[in-house]
């Protein structure tokens, strides 16, 4: 297994082009069950959703490329303190 410094790390912000493989991670039966809903979403659900995520206002999405291929995501909500 090779060492992460000696592959090529990249941290950048998501875009519309990740709506498919963002739709593949979040229908993974682990993810499933880890959100709030506890159920599988469908493509018109997913695209509303990333709409909102890619106009920034309360959320952030990062995707991590390990050696130019998606690899992961980061996912940065926004609350008010009220």
């Amino acid at each position: 297994m090779s060492n992460l410094t000696e592959r090529n790390l990249r941290v950048r912000e998501a875009s519309k082009e990740d709506e498919r493989i963002l739709f593949q991670w979040r229908n993974l039966p682990w993810v499933v069950q880890l959100g709030a809903t506890c159920r599988p979403v469908d493509w018109a659900e997913h695209r509303s959703w990333l709409g909102e995520i890619l106009l920034k206002r309360r959320h952030y999405l990062l995707v991590v490329e390990i050696d130019h291929e998606p690899a992961g995501m980061i996912r940065y909500d926004l609350y008010d303190e009220e």
